[in-house]
């Protein structure tokens, strides 16, 4: 696992092939004396916060018990709405899943709003964070969504009070962001195993969810060679050109999410036989047929 240290917040990746690229923000003040200056450059508050008082224990978080994350007073009539947003430049653009936690605190809110924002607008979730409701130092999920690389701007999490009218506060503990697993391509054409399949036939599918890049793979082995590589997510068609005659080709498409992939079936289909050969046949076929006397 590897770690990057930046001001008061905490950047923890992981790649491995079950689970794919997982991306931790943990929010905290070492040491704490209520200054915007402690706070990492990604995550920024409007009004007063402090340290929540709760430590981190949801998995993924290393060292537990290190990091406390911070309070928002909730209390509208007050103080006015506050909130505080994580503003993060994610290195690799892919549909990630979202999720947050927060350590266990004697007076959180059982409907905290939390706004995500991605690349294609915005999304309100509600999370219960009082111990009665169970969430405490889990992941609780915020949703899948589409974030550009490098683009802080539409990759952000927002805690607001907005929505709250009474005492209470709201806690922001640690996001994580978890490459999607995209879903496998149908391949809809050349049916599998068909013939007679004509020498500029287009290779066509139907993508899965949370698909960002397409890889083609096509050849006369029945364990087909990469022919074409990153084809855009909305992609569902690809041009071979001119194939040769009575030939058996193999196909699969890979779809492709950050660091996840999943596999097509592989199909394969036979083009049409050389024009001589046709004719040939025909003929055959003509002579082959018995005459019938005369009586």
């Amino acid at each position: 696992m590897k770690k990057l240290v930046t001001m008061c917040a905490v950047l923890c990746m992981a790649a491995t092939a079950a689970q794919g690229a997982i991306l931790y923000y943990t929010a905290h003040l070492t040491p704490y004396n209520n200054t915007t200056a402690d706070v990492a450059p990604y995550l920024t508050f409007t009004g007063a916060y402090a340290n929540s008082g709760g430590t981190l224990k949801a998995p993924g978080i290393e060292p537990t018990n290190a990091y406390q994350g911070f309070y928002i007073s909730s209390n509208v009539p007050i103080v006015g709405v506050r909130y505080g947003t994580y503003s993060i430049d994610l290195p690799t653009a892919g549909w990630y899943d979202v999720f947050t936690t927060f350590g266990a605190t004697t007076s959180a809110k059982p409907d905290v709003k939390h706004v995500v924002t991605d690349k294609n607008g915005s999304t309100d979730y509600f999370v219960d964070q009082t111990v009665a409701g169970g969430l405490v130092n889990t992941w609780v999920s915020l949703g899948t969504h589409a974030f550009n690389a490098n683009d802080a701007a539409n990759t952000k999490v927002k805690l607001t009070n907005d929505n709250q009218s009474t005492s209470g506060s709201l806690y922001f503990g640690a996001l994580k962001f978890e490459a999607s697993l995209p879903g496998a391509a149908m391949l809809t054409g050349p049916a599998n195993g068909a013939t007679d399949v004509a020498l500029d036939v287009d290779l066509t599918w139907s993508g899965g969810s949370f698909t960002s890049f397409f890889d083609v793979f096509f050849s006369v082995d029945p364990d087909p060679a990469v022919f074409a590589t990153d084809l855009a997510g909305g992609t569902s068609s690809l041009d071979l050109g001119t194939l040769a005659e009575n030939t058996t080709y193999y196909w699969k498409v890979r779809a492709k999410n950050v660091d996840q992939t999943a596999d097509s079936e592989i199909y394969s289909f036979t083009t049409l036989p050389e024009p001589a050969a046709v004719v040939l046949l025909a003929l055959s076929s003509v002579l082959l047929v018995p005459r019938r006397r005369r009586a």
